[in-house]
């Protein structure tokens, strides 16, 4: 199912490119024939359908991914975050324990 969605969704994608750049190439050929038409310039926006397209394709692809990633996850382990709070926080043993004493204002209060 999500191998379905997924090429629906690209499909829609690919789609909605090509009526946008349609739409372009005819405002273009209409800016062509009426070349002292100022209002032509003006509407180059895509229309709503192509927007519209796009948000659906992209919701169609959210949704197939979900789905095909559905049995790898994870469920978090709560009783790791237990153990962790009986352990003390400190840096890891290096050569040098330089790092966990250091100096700040906080002493002169």
């Amino acid at each position: 199912m999500g191998y379905l969605l997924s090429v629906v969704g690209t499909l829609l994608l690919i789609h909605a490119a090509y009526s946008c750049l349609h739409y372009r190439s005819l405002l273009q050929e209409l800016e062509d024939s009426l070349v002292e038409d100022a209002t032509a310039t003006a509407h180059q926006i895509p229309p709503v359908d192509v927007y519209i397209e796009v948000a659906v394709g992209f919701v169609v692809l959210l949704t197939a991914e979900l789905i095909r990633s559905g049995s790898s996850l994870q469920p978090v382990q709560s009783g790791t975050a237990a153990a962790a709070k009986k352990r003390p926080l400190m840096a890891p043993g290096f050569r040098s324990r330089d790092f966990d004493i250091y100096s700040h204002r906080c002493k002169g209060l």
